[in-house]
């Protein structure tokens, strides 16, 4: 299969050196190594052997071997079973023993005994009412199969299956949107902010992962959410009706400074200031629960 896919290779990059005119060299001819020191050196090898063998055969087994260390047998055993599923197999026999194989030896703690035996007869049903549906074999992905059951009320019918089809969907967690956010947290949980609990890590790593999300929602939101929570408390001024906020500022002294809110942030040390500590430490104090409100209410999440 390498040679086979050598040649295609090597058919386009002789193609396209000859509409533009590049000189192809001799593969026969000897191969030498770049350097001063490997000039002087005779090698046995030809150019077509340096390009196909230590090349191109050495980048596919690269590949495989990432692919084989990030995919054990387990994984890839668990990938055939759950393609029986995927719409875009519509062509081929439906095989009800595999998705059966899948509970059994991946969720078994996730079905009773008694859901197994039921699973097995509904499979059939299964086949009949989904599977040889016409807008099924439209389906491109598992995705748009659990989409399509929930709007034709199929899930009620087919619970099982329709529970075994949103584990399944857990699988993907590997994307470059999830590595991206893990990779975030060397960023937020730095050395400094080493001691944070989990709700305020969980809350800053929202508010830096998300942060287009997070960039609409502003800051007299957010203060009307946290002195409407009941297990929050904001002192306010009987004399004059203004809210107080008192937060501790990460400086050098340690010092206290209090800060009033009202229709306009008001403090005695300049607006410049009071801005730069709203967004830096009020709002990854107070955005946590404002941002979890409006990403339960979006149509995306």
């Amino acid at each position: 299969m390498k040679d086979e896919k050598w040649d295609d290779l090597l058919y386009c990059v002789k193609s396209f050196c000859q509409v533009r005119n590049i000189d192809i060299p001799d593969l026969s001819s000897s191969y030498f190594s770049r350097g001063a020191r490997a000039r002087n050196k005779h090698s046995d090898h030809t150019l077509d052997h340096h390009y196909r063998v230590d090349i191109f055969y050495e980048a596919i087994n690269c590949q495989l071997m990432e692919l084989d260390h990030r995919f054990s047998d387990s994984t890839m055993e668990m990938f055939r079973l759950a393609s029986t599923l995927d719409p875009k197999n519509a062509h081929e026999p439906f095989r009800s023993l595999d998705v059966c194989q899948l509970v059994e030896k991946f969720y078994p703690e996730d079905f009773s005994d008694h859901e197994k035996t039921i699973l097995k007869m509904k499979l059939q049903h299964y086949v009949i009412d989904v599977v040889q549906h016409e807008v099924y074999k439209k389906l491109t992905c598992i995705g748009e199969l659990c989409q399509w059951l929930v709007r034709t009320r199929r899930e009620t019918t087919f619970d099982l299956i329709y529970r075994l089809i949103c584990l399944l969907l857990t699988l993907p967690v590997s994307t470059a949107t999830i590595e991206r956010s893990f990779s975030a947290m060397n960023i937020v949980k730095t050395r400094v902010r080493n001691k944070m609990d989990d709700e305020f890590l969980n809350d800053s790593l929202l508010l830096f992962i998300e942060r287009e999300v997070a960039e609409k929602i502003s800051l007299e939101e957010i203060v009307e959410d946290f002195k409407a929570a009941k297990d929050r408390r904001i002192p306010t001024c009987t004399c004059c009706s203004v809210t107080h906020l008192q937060f501790k500022t990460d400086n050098s002294k340690g010092v206290n400074e209090t800060f009033s809110y009202n229709n306009n942030w008001q403090q005695s040390i300049g607006m410049s200031h009071m801005k730069s500590f709203m967004d830096e430490d009020v709002k990854h104090l107070l955005v946590g629960m404002k941002f979890k409100d409006v990403l339960s209410k979006a149509p995306n999440w």
